[in-house]
């Protein structure tokens, strides 16, 4: 049996660059596989999951149970409960339920956590030859909702 603190699942496309000395790769085939990582350490395999696909602003996030996700600006105050409504995909198990384009009665309940800054990016103009120089930055602001449930009607 494989030490289950050293092993990580991967799937084709998501292979390493480079190999970590003591790691041990297991190529989850055709099945669906999650890799769960339990409070104190310990690395859980072949645990499935439920997640689902969520549309928020116009992009796509994964959504699972418990687990935080940063969307852009929602101008909602912290502790503040939010439906998400547009539900891609859900897979539960080995089932998956697909939208066209949306699931009808799913819905993500979460739960506003916190309203931040992402990284401050430069812009800069320059022209040659004629001292014109322009520097700007921009801190874009994101909204952290913790998924609360996943829910089927």
């Amino acid at each position: 049996m494989l030490d289950s603190k050293a092993v990580i699942v991967y799937n084709n496309f998501s292979l390493p660059r480079r190999k970590l000395a003591g790691v041990c790769y297991v190529d989850q085939l055709s099945r669906v596989w999650a890799v769960a990582r339990a409070k104190h350490g310990e690395v859980k395999i072949g645990e499935n999951m439920k997640y689902a696909i969520v549309e928020v602003g116009g992009k796509q996030y994964r959504c699972e149970e418990g687990k935080a996700i940063t969307v852009d600006l929602i101008n909602s105050p912290v502790g503040d409960e939010i439906v998400l409504d547009k539900v891609l995909l859900i897979v539960d198990d080995e089932n998956a339920i697909i939208g066209k384009p949306y699931i009808k009665g799913a819905s993500i309940k979460t739960q506003v956590q916190d309203q931040i800054k992402g990284k401050k990016i430069f812009v800069f103009k320059y022209k040659p030859k004629i001292r014109y120089r322009r520097r700007a930055g921009h801190r874009q602001k994101y909204t952290r909702l913790l998924v609360e449930s996943i829910v089927m009607e």
